[in-house]
């Protein structure tokens, strides 16, 4: 196979590829399909496409069910061996048909072993645009068919492929929350789900005439094709049904960014803490933070804490911490906050003040706390805690 083929679909790829300004990266988990690359050069050519895509919601996965046609054409009145090769990224089920029959394979494996390492030399180059090591899970589906004279000539792909968020690299700047509670907080990890179609690899074939592509969707996805403007659209209370037609200018790729659903409170994780180890005034505390998610330069701590030196106090406090992200695995995650102390003396209950900051690299913690509890007539009493977050 032409190798030049395939670096215009590697091409397509990596200029896909989005870039994220307020993360060190972004891990891409596309999903991918494209039209079929003929395997050698051939005079016939797809005088119209029309490609079906519906999407839905299965066990909380968005999948896209496709169906590619291809009307082919040509002006010779010889019969034409064809060899083809159909990609998918993250693809199943895919079906090769030519004129309603399964289109058979001529592509040994060891044609296969190459194509992979072209691709992925191609973009192993690109690590930071390109989820290279994602192409071991590329399906390769190859086909061979006979284009027959004066008779209708239609070779038809279908199959099903499943979209997964974006997976968001916190390397230079990680909120606070997933910073200091990765496990119960991965929505916060993932960014919203892209599906790319693949146009370039048809420019194998000698010509393309026109190219339809009719999208479908429930009402409820926010759903963005960038600049292509819809021939014909239509909204009910189910479903968003779109239609996209190409002929004199056709894209290289089309794109689908199906829009997360904003989420701004988060249940955080426990938290776990020592004062004064091996000291006269050695204390714990034990307690939970939930976060409140801003932007991607501040989320809000809620910490509901109890306390106590075993001796003579119990305290609980309720504090919120405005808090900045972990950036580069080295400035801490930093926050300065007010809380709402309540401490238990002797069965008595007294109220007060609490200022707070807060110092935390990943899993590992300190917190600062200075607490005014008036009618105790304790004054800017200064607590330090050591913890570990989970």
């Amino acid at each position: 196979m032409n190798s030049n083929l395939l670096f215009i679909l590697c091409a397509c790829l990596l200029v896909s590829a989005k870039a994220w300004a307020n993360v060190g990266g972004a891990t891409m988990k596309p999903g991918i399909i494209g039209d079929p690359i003929v395997w050698q050069l051939t005079n016939i050519s797809v005088a119209k496409e029309i490609l079906s895509l519906r999407f839905y919601e299965k066990d909380h996965k968005k999948i896209c069910a496709f169906t590619a046609v291809y009307d082919l054409q040509c002006d010779t009145n010889a019969a034409i061996a064809v060899n083809g090769i159909f990609y998918g990224l993250s693809a199943r089920n895919i079906q090769v048909f030519f004129n309603d029959l399964p289109a058979p394979s001529q592509i040994d494996s060891a044609n296969f072993k190459q194509i992979d390492q072209l691709i992925f030399r191609a973009t192993h180059n690109q690590i930071e645009d390109a989820s290279w090591y994602r192409w071991r899970n590329l399906s390769k589906t190859g086909f061979y068919l006979t284009y027959t004279p004066q008779q209708k000539n239609i070779l038809k792909v279908t199959g099903e492929l499943l979209l997964e968020p974006t997976e968001l690299w916190y390397g230079i700047a990680t909120q606070s929350i997933y910073a200091k509670h990765p496990f119960l907080n991965k929505k916060l990890s993932k960014d919203n789900e892209l599906f790319h179609y693949l146009i370039t690899p048809i420019e194998t074939w000698k010509s393309v005439g026109e190219i339809e592509i009719n999208v479908e969707y429930p009402a409820h996805w926010k759903a963005d094709s960038y600049s292509l403007i819809p021939h014909f659209s239509q909204k009910n209370q189910q479903l968003i049904q779109q239609q996209f037609v190409f002929k004199d200018s056709i894209p290289s790729i089309f794109t689908l960014e199906f829009k997360k659903r904003k989420q701004y409170f988060f249940v955080g994780g426990g938290n776990i803490g020592f004062h004064g180890i091996g000291k006269p005034d050695f204390a714990t505390k034990m307690g939970w933070e939930f976060g409140v998610y801003h932007n991607q330069f501040i989320s809000t701590i809620i910490a509901v804490d109890y306390e106590t030196n075993y001796s003579d106090y119990h305290q609980f406090c309720i504090t919120a911490t405005p808090t900045l992200p972990w950036i580069g695995c080295i400035v801490p995650c930093f926050g300065a906050g007010i809380g709402l102390p309540v401490r238990i003396v002797n069965q008595s209950i007294y109220t007060g003040v609490r200022l707070r900051t807060d110092f935390s690299w990943g899993l590992f913690n300190i917190n600062l706390n200075w607490d005014f509890i008036p009618k105790r007539q304790v004054d800017g009493q200064k607590m330090s805690f050591y913890s570990l977050s989970f």
